[in-house]
């Protein structure tokens, strides 16, 4: 049984704009129509650190 809930979650999106924008856009959507927020990787910095000295 699903029991809805009021948390808002961030929802990450990783897929690319150019190839799949179409698709990208109505998944983004779909999250804004669910009351999530969607988090592209275009929202997140590069880093000069290794990837596991910056967990």
């Amino acid at each position: 049984m699903f029991v809805p809930s009021s948390r808002k979650l961030e929802i990450f999106v990783g897929a690319t704009k150019r190839d799949l924008g179409p698709a990208r856009q109505a998944v983004i959507n779909a999250i804004l129509e669910k009351g999530h927020v969607p988090s592209g990787m275009e929202l997140w910095a590069a880093g000069n650190r290794p990837p596991l000295a910056g967990c």
